[in-house]
């Protein structure tokens, strides 16, 4: 899971959350606005986990987005295993 964000033409700027399939490279799910809460990331997480089953495992970053109280009681609820990349010894993507 990671964000991504862009400008558009006008100067508005919009951020884009990207969650993808580490295992098979597939994008299971993105999530476009201006404005990208904890909260909206928990209840996008949520909707995909209905869609497409609960993950084992969830690697994203340290982004504030991450570490809300709200994607604390959500992984909590759900009990997926979540790894901060900050505090990963060897982050998957630097290999």
């Amino acid at each position: 899971m990671d964000f991504v964000s862009d400008q558009l033409t006008n100067g508005r700027r919009f951020r884009v959350l990207n969650v993808m399939d580490d295992f098979s490279r597939e994008m299971v799910g993105q999530m476009v606005s201006v404005s990208i809460s904890g909260r909206q990331v928990a209840r996008f997480l949520e909707q995909l986990c209905e869609a497409r089953g609960k993950p084992h495992k969830i690697i994203c970053d340290n982004g504030t987005e991450f570490t809300s109280k709200a994607m604390f009681f959500w992984i909590r609820c759900r009990w997926a295993l979540c790894s901060l990349v900050s505090l990963l010894r060897t982050p998957l993507w630097r290999a």
